[in-house]
């Protein structure tokens, strides 16, 4: 088995500075009993927590005995680590680990949800949230550097571009909560060469093929066929070369780029911007951790069938889409209690600014105005159909003063909460 450079400790004592000082990414040296050495990490309590959660030395140890293999691991937060075993001259071995990072089209908020996924203590789910702070964001091609700049300092050697691995928990699922490390899967950077066009590209054909998928898409239309889905690798027909010399990398750009356009296509079709775009960086992230051609395709039909979806749920039967009729199915349940707009934009899964925009677009009525016209309609029942005095209704329905319910009543239905009430005693006579 291939060992270690004889000058291993001085140069990753080199490295461990440099990559710290550059982008304060942490080093950490463990034995092999798992005992920590050394690590440059800041808050260290804190990231030992997320190391342990994201079950990245059980991920490490269970792949010691397959000799140098570099690695690139995304652990069940989405946190990205770069372990690798440093087989000593004189015998015994090292674990080098880098990290955490975070993938620049990952972001905090998929992290936040998928912490929040895992059964986690207050305690260490608070230990969690304070250490995000001080992870480095980095492109999927810096981690690569990052990988190729460990296996140089430990073997003195350049490494290859197809020659590494890439691994994330099955299912999103935490290795360390039963999921042992021989349970990954595993994502080789492989791709054939023939998911590649290979002679001079048909722009004009490329272009018609992207317009007609992107017109389908406006229209809700799913426009994807096995015919298509069969060519080469890419779901949407040839690909563009941009002469990277890196077959997956040329597939997985094409990717991100018709991403952006079924996006845009979706945004113009009348989907909420924020909604298209949190689609659009969910999908990408997932591009990104994709390991061979066939899996890139596969995920691209998703992509844009979920697209797709978005466009079908503006189009209802009573003119509302899914996410206005969501709104107000909640705003009924819930009008005896205190009502907040960042409540209700997130149970529909929007923004305040979409969701009020969207509301007053598809009623022709403010979201405030809907809330209130709901309160005074069950305070018609309740006038009608209880004995509760008319300051007690007030306030079970949250209008703050008997005064401003009695405007608001009154403006409603044009005479004051004690005359309706009255009124309707005496048509009931």
């Amino acid at each position: 088995m291939r060992t270690a450079h004889e000058q291993y400790a001085h140069r990753l004592n080199v490295l461990r500075g440099q990559l710290y000082a550059s982008d304060r990414l942490g080093v950490w040296c463990f034995g092999t009993g798992r005992e920590l050495f050394i690590t440059t990490v800041p808050r260290q309590r804190e990231m030992e927590k997320l190391l342990e959660i994201g079950g990245v030395l059980d991920y490490a140890f269970a792949r010691r005995e397959e000799g140098p293999v570099p690695s690139i691991y995304s652990d069940p937060s989405g946190l990205i680590w770069i372990p690798e075993w440093a087989y000593l001259p004189a015998g015994g071995a090292l674990l080098i680990l880098l990290g955490p990072m975070v993938m620049k089209h990952t972001g905090d908020d998929l992290i936040l949800h998928r912490l929040n996924q895992m059964e986690l203590s207050v305690e260490d789910k608070r230990m969690c949230l304070s250490a995000l702070d001080g992870i480095p964001v980095v492109g999927f091609s810096t981690a690569v550097r990052f990988m190729q700049m460990l296996h140089y300092t430990i073997y003195d050697e350049g490494l290859q571009d197809e020659t590494y691995r890439f691994e994330g928990s099955s299912q999103g699922q935490p290795q360390g909560t039963g999921q042992t490390g021989q349970e990954t899967e595993q994502k080789t950077r492989q791709i054939p060469q023939s998911a590649l066009s290979g002679a001079k590209t048909d722009y004009k054909r490329m272009l018609s093929v992207e317009d007609v998928l992107l017109h389908s898409l406006a229209e809700g239309v799913n426009a994807f066929t096995d015919t298509e889905n069969a060519q080469g690798g890419s779901s949407q027909g040839e690909l563009l070369d941009f002469d990277l010399k890196d077959p997956l990398r040329t597939v997985l750009d094409n990717m991100i780029i018709f991403t952006g356009l079924c996006s845009r296509s979706a945004i113009h079709a009348g989907v909420p911007a924020a909604a298209a775009k949190e689609t659009e960086r969910s999908y990408v992230h997932r591009m990104e951790m994709c390991g061979d051609a066939a899996e890139l395709a596969n995920l691209n039909m998703e992509m844009y069938g979920a697209f797709v979806k978005l466009v079908q749920d503006l189009k209802t039967e009573d003119g509302f889409s899914r996410a206005i009729r969501e709104c107000r199915d909640y705003i009924r349940r819930n009008c005896t209690r205190p009502l907040k707009l960042d409540e209700i934009a997130r149970h529909v899964g929007y923004s305040e600014y979409y969701l009020t925009r969207k509301f007053t677009r598809e009623t022709g009525q403010k979201l405030s105005d809907y809330i209130r016209d709901v309160r005074i309609d069950l305070a018609k029942g309740l006038l009608l159909t209880t004995s509760k005095d008319i300051q007690t209704i007030s306030e079970e329905l949250q209008f703050g003063s008997r005064g401003y319910f009695d405007r608001c009543f009154t403006k409603a239905t044009g005479m004051s909460p004690a005359r309706f009430r009255e009124s309707g005693s005496r048509q009931n006579q």
